[in-house]
């Protein structure tokens, strides 16, 4: 899936909560608060950002190992501790 498709998914599902605090607004006792269901969308559209760049990231950085891709010079300096690295190796890969 692309990173865009996730976004658009994500950023949808914020949408909704707006759509929601309009219908129940509209019905609902103004002694009953919904302004939560604003600040959530606020959260969830700030989260599908977050998730749009980190995934752009980590495709950008697979396809730069896979060598699809030229690397730039941040690639270079991303560090991954050596116990993450080991427990990305299929153990079928590994020497016994």
């Amino acid at each position: 899936m692309l990173a865009i498709d996730g976004f658009k998914a994500n950023i949808s599902q914020a949408r909704e909560l707006g759509h929601l605090y309009k219908a129940l607004s509209a019905i609902i006792t103004p002694a009953l608060n919904v302004d939560d269901l604003l600040r959530s969308q606020i959260v969830m559209s700030v989260s599908a950002l977050d998730y749009f760049i980190h995934e752009v990231v980590r495709q950008s950085m697979l396809a730069i190992y896979d060598g699809t891709r030229n690397a730039v010079p941040g690639f270079s300096r991303f560090q991954v501790p050596l116990v993450e690295a080991k427990s990305g190796i299929p153990i079928s890969t590994r020497a016994v």
